[in-house]
């Protein structure tokens, strides 16, 4: 009997702006564009990917705040769906991006936040789209001190 295994492709940075690690309270960081057409194991389309981000906060962070993380998406990789831009405060794209995890700040200290891996092909109705960037949202209430992030190809093998 065949069983289905989950390949992974390699591991994969996320780029975001220099200026990102600093980013305000209220202001968003985007990433470059992540091609999935190639992160899935020995270079081909990933069927899924998993991404984690990680935020270190200020100590002036506001406890029970929000940092948001989004994925927008794009067929040719230039022309995106609908999102701020890298910097911005400008809040009325949140309903036109996906939502792929909300990280709430635990209390006003300075801290690190680390999403856990989570899958991106289910809020696109299970396909990955061909292009994505992440975007985040800085709702902690005090300035980034590091931003970072990794998004991983997952592909289904038979053996």
């Amino acid at each position: 009997m065949a069983t289905t295994q989950p390949l992974r492709g390699a591991a994969t940075a996320l780029t975001f702006a220099a200026g990102d690690s600093t980013l305000a309270s209220g202001a968003y960081a985007v990433s470059s564009s992540v091609n999935t057409t190639t992160l899935g194991s020995a270079g081909i389309a990933a069927d899924d990917a998993v991404v984690t981000v990680s935020a270190g906060i200020a100590a002036t962070a506001v406890a029970n705040d929000l940092v948001k993380v989004f994925v927008i998406s794009s067929v040719d990789g230039t022309t995106f769906s609908d999102a701020p831009a890298d910097g911005s405060t400008d809040t009325t794209h949140d309903t036109n991006m996906q939502l792929l995890d909300v990280m709430n700040v635990p209390s006003a200290a300075a801290q690190t936040l680390v999403m856990p891996l989570t899958a991106i092909a289910a809020l696109f109705s299970g396909e990955l789209p061909a292009y994505l960037k992440i975007v985040v949202y800085n709702g902690s209430g005090a300035a980034f001190t590091s931003l970072a992030g990794t998004i991983v190809g997952l592909n289904e093998s038979v053996a």
